[in-house]
């Protein structure tokens, strides 16, 4: 029996990647965009196979204008989508009157944080007062818009807030974990986020052989903004 996991998925009330639509884009923006899913998709398939393997989605603002402010390109969607369509399929049959029903359901892999959650975690974990963690996945998203730490000076937040992310990208990379990474950065602003290490090691986990999954939004119109369709 052939299982459709989206349909599951969707029936459950969660986003799947067909979600996502172009209608608001123009020609250029949707070609991008449409390849950019098909890089997502092809992630999905590769990541049973490589182990640790891990994929970047980034958007910036371009000059200030609302209608490219970098958000609403989908990419929380998209981090969603991946979460429970790469989970496991559970199947089910109950006796209902003497009849049988069988019915399916989904177990969503992986972790979500925010990257606010995830730098909690991390600096929790180097004192050593939390556990390991072992996910197939971590879902990282919000990269960039960390609240601001507890018992931190303030003038040395941006410091710390980068140390916890390199402490959890090198855990990542040591345990083989895949690291699914969303954020509002140009990939230069993204590896001055990491820090030189640390960008070296995640630029090996989102690449294999020829293949990069290291993705640019940046250019693509906030659909909150632009509606529905585009005049």
């Amino acid at each position: 029996m052939t299982i459709d996991v989206e349909k599951i998925v969707r029936e459950a009330g969660k986003p799947v990647l067909s979600d996502l639509v172009t209608d608001h884009m123009d020609a250029q923006e949707a070609n991008v965009y449409q390849d950019m899913l098909k890089g997502v998709k092809r992630w999905r398939t590769l990541r049973t196979q490589v182990p640790g393997l891990s994929l970047l989605l980034l958007s910036r603002s371009v000059n200030g204008n609302p209608t490219y402010s970098g958000y609403g390109v989908g990419k929380t969607t998209i981090l969603r989508a991946l979460q429970w369509t790469i989970g496991t399929v559970f199947s089910a049959t109950e006796a209902d009157g003497g009849d049988e029903a069988f019915s399916t359901f989904m177990v969503p892999s992986g972790i979500y944080w925010t990257a606010s959650e995830a730098i909690a975690w991390a600096g929790d974990h180097m004192l050593g007062l939390e556990n390991d963690l072992t996910p197939p996945v971590f879902f990282l998203d919000d990269v960039g818009r960390e609240v601001a730490l507890k018992f931190v000076a303030g003038r040395d937040q941006e410091k710390e807030v980068a140390s916890r992310l390199t402490y959890f990208v090198d855990y990542c990379y040591e345990r083989k974990i895949g690291l699914v990474i969303a954020a509002n950065y140009s990939p230069t602003d993204f590896s001055d986020k990491l820090g030189g290490a640390a960008h070296s090691r995640f630029t090996q986990m989102t690449t294999h052989g020829d293949e990069t999954f290291r993705f640019s939004l940046t250019g693509i119109p906030d659909y909150r903004v632009v509606g529905k369709h585009r005049d």
